[in-house]
């Protein structure tokens, strides 16, 4: 492998956000876990879960970076890993790949459903990024989208892998309305650069108090369906933050969305490899009952 080329795919590799690899297909195992009602996963289950890695981050974080080039050179607080149009040509065309790899691995299952979710995972990736639609600067839709494409499409498309769409289990749609909020909490603590970047946020449209507020609302919507203590983390961080909209303080809440879903998440298959019966949301009955 040439220099250049270890170049380009190490930088692919990082436009990708490999810290976020595991989000989507973690998301897809555990529902295609319980809806299979065994830890035995089929070869296409398997290959949908590689193509949620890799292939589907750098999907939507290539588009993403493409179509946030202007503005990301003007924020200080943004990495340019795009430095030439070479470069934008390159990443565009691994981006297209990413999401076909995606299309292919889901189409291995015959089954109309999960290639249908699948066409709208990728879709909405599209949506999210690029003109005319580009949800990104959109407000709450870029919070709404990711909701929808972080959690709920890859768990619904676990889920059908098995079960008919009509059998989701609420606490799905309860978590993708509690994901939905933490991107508007996340937007507070980048407030100052993305403000002086013309960057379009839940925060620097609404305000950091709007963007907390949209966050409040959320939790609470996922509390009132699925009761257990992460939206009420949730619902005490939004309120710290509309009293005291301090970005540091945001900053230090976010990790702590993001540490406690890996929690729950590695909680969550523990139960599943332990083999025990639970609930879908197994964490919620782990901490709770």
């Amino acid at each position: 492998m040439t220099s250049s080329t270890w170049k380009t795919a190490s930088s692919l590799v990082l436009i990708s956000r490999p810290a976020v690899w595991f989000i989507l297909p973690a998301v897809f195992f555990a529902a295609a876990w319980f809806s299979l009602g065994a830890a035995y996963y089929p070869v296409q289950t398997v290959l949908i879960a590689l193509a949620l890695t890799f292939p589907m981050s750098l999907h939507g974080y290539g588009l993403n970076d493409i179509y946030d080039l202007a503005s990301d050179r003007a924020n200080p607080r943004k990495t340019i890993r795009i430095q030439s149009e070479k470069d934008a040509r390159i990443v565009a065309i691994a981006a297209h790949l990413g999401g076909l790899i995606v299309l292919a691995a889901a189409a291995t299952t015959l089954e109309p459903i999960p290639i249908l979710i699948s066409i709208g995972l990728v879709a909405v990736s599209y949506a999210y990024s690029m003109p005319p639609i580009r949800l990104r600067v959109r407000p709450p839709f870029d919070s709404l989208t990711n909701g929808i494409g972080y959690f709920l499409l890859p768990a619904t498309l676990g889920w059908t892998l098995h079960r008919p769409i009509s059998q989701l289990p609420i606490d799905v749609y309860a978590i993708a309305i509690a994901v939905s909020g933490i991107h508007s909490f996340a937007s507070i603590m980048d407030y100052t650069p993305d403000h002086a970047a013309g960057d379009r946020t839940a925060a620097t449209v609404y305000g950091k108090r709007g963007a907390a507020l949209f966050c409040l609302a959320s939790m609470i919507g996922c509390y009132l369906l699925l009761p257990f203590w992460y939206p009420i983390v949730g619902i005490g961080l939004s309120a710290l933050i509309l009293i005291y909209p301090n970005e540091r303080l945001a900053r230090f809440g976010t990790y702590l969305f993001y540490l406690t879903f890996v929690a729950i998440m590695i909680a969550y298959y523990y139960f599943l490899f332990s083999h025990r019966g639970n609930p879908f949301w197994a964490p919620g009955a782990l901490f709770t009952r």
